[in-house]
């Protein structure tokens, strides 16, 4: 897609974005320290519901926001949002952070279903995609097939530098030294550094009926010809004595450091909490990808202190994160309870007393490069409607970020959902938070966090 860059537009019309800052935030101590958390923050507006986003053609106006939203550390900001013809695309803004208040510098699509890419495939819906520490983007496209019968399935692609997708693999593509072809089916990706980690299925290159499976792949610097396996479906998860069977949420860091929910089916019977017998359960894999042969197994388990048990009956994973250091962050839910834990230890539970209420809801959330572990949560304060707040937690203390009630904009409607979790990225090397919040008066922003 053709980089809109709005620079000489932007530097004469463009006002600075204006925001209020929040002080004070509560704060909880369980002793001990950790990366300093940011005192205070101010809160900026970026793009609202009806707001329109330039692209190479006709703006776009933001009928919804689908989700997803990421910050970069050169201060690039990625979200996506559909129109009123429910047609989705994946934005990004270039903010620019020099003076007191920032300001959008550029603003593009990176692509909007209904596009032609550089391979002439007609983009017919976005799957999974991110955005890695320079703003650069990977995303799972799938073509139109009544475009070209030859433009069949999913294709995996990137966007460096802001110059638009090119595919790096296809459907029917070989790759692994000719041995595997892609079938053009993709789970979640995770960019870093050059970096790329993605589910895909794939089928042998021989044309056999046998050998088809999910794997997670890793694609040092984007190239194809340097893929390697790193687990695949069918095999034995290792620690456990369970076969994998599919993968769920991706995550790693710069440093190679990776963590992957693994699903698997168990070759002897368990029994879950609930006395059933039950041979489903996940697990995360985590390992460094400079030593992909050595992978480990980090169960999510609630039911003991044993690192080998994994989640049975009926409890359910939500993503992974991985932290600087190689940490890995994690969110468990079964029928009563939901739990937050790093490296498998419980660090909060639903049902905890937090900022004078109970915590009913948890989702997990994203780590910034300094370590800090930024998540939110609903909170049952005894009123007729629970609250929600963002909280940062250094591993030792937790702060409140931004709650609901709290009044961050010129207008005076105050805060009344956020949406935070939905990405690895929301937090950058500074701190700054990007999320997505909805306010009393019915507005609806994407929202920019800046330590003050």
């Amino acid at each position: 897609m053709a980089h809109m860059n709005r620079r000489q537009f932007v530097k004469l019309s463009l006002t600075a974005l204006g925001g209020v800052m929040l002080t004070g935030c509560g704060g909880f101590d369980g002793g001990g320290s950790g990366p300093d958390i940011p005192s205070g923050y101010k809160f900026y507006q970026l793009k609202n519901v009806g707001s329109t986003v330039a692209t190479s053609g006709s703006d776009f106006t933001i009928d919804k926001f689908y989700g997803v939203s990421h910050i970069s550390d050169n201060g690039i900001i990625t979200f996506d949002a559909v129109d009123n013809s429910n047609t989705r695309g994946i934005f990004q803004l270039g903010l620019d952070f020099s003076g007191t208040s920032p300001v959008i510098d550029w603003e593009r699509s990176a692509v909007i279903e209904g596009d032609v890419l550089e391979d002439n495939r007609l983009v017919s819906s976005i799957r999974s995609f991110d955005a890695d520490e320079n703003g650069n983007l990977s995303a799972v496209l799938e073509a139109d097939v009544k475009q070209s019968e030859d433009h069949y399935g999913a294709g995996l692609y990137i966007d460096n530098g802001q110059n638009g997708f090119e595919p790096l693999m296809l459907c029917g593509q070989a790759f692994s030294d000719g041995e595997k072809v892609s079938s053009g089916i993709f789970g979640d990706v995770s960019y870093n550094g050059g970096s790329l980690l993605v589910s895909a299925h794939h089928c042998p290159n021989t044309g056999g009926l046998t050998g088809h499976m999910d794997s997670i792949l890793h694609i040092p610097n984007s190239s194809l010809s340097d893929a390697e396996v790193i687990l695949s479906a069918g095999s034995i998860v290792p620690g456990a004595n369970s076969l994998a069977t599919s993968f769920g949420l991706i995550d790693h860091n710069t440093s190679g450091d990776y963590s992957a929910s693994v699903f698997m089916q168990s070759q002897e019977n368990k029994t879950s909490r609930n006395g059933l017998s039950v041979r489903q359960s996940v697990a995360n894999i985590s390992g460094n990808l400079k030593y992909p042969k050595d992978v480990q197994t980090k169960a999510l388990s609630l039911d003991s202190g044993d690192d080998n048990d994994t989640l049975t009956g009926g409890e359910i994973a939500y993503g992974t994160r991985v932290g600087p250091s190689g940490e890995v962050y994690s969110l468990v839910s079964d029928d009563d309870s939901m739990t937050l834990l790093k490296d498998g230890k419980t660090f909060r539970s639903t049902g905890d007393n937090v900022l004078s209420g109970t915590a009913l809801s948890l989702a997990n959330g994203t780590v910034s490069p300094d370590g800090i572990f930024y998540y939110s949560a609903v909170l049952d304060h005894g009123d007729d409607e629970p609250d929600m707040s963002i909280f940062a937690y250094n591993g030792f203390s937790h702060s409140a970020i931004l709650s609901t009630g709290d009044i961050i904009n010129s207008s005076g409607a105050s805060v009344y959902r956020m949406l935070f979790g939905t990405s690895t990225r929301h937090a950058d090397s500074g701190n700054r938070l990007v999320f997505l919040c909805a306010f009393s008066d019915g507005t609806t922003s994407l929202v920019l966090g800046i330590p003050s």
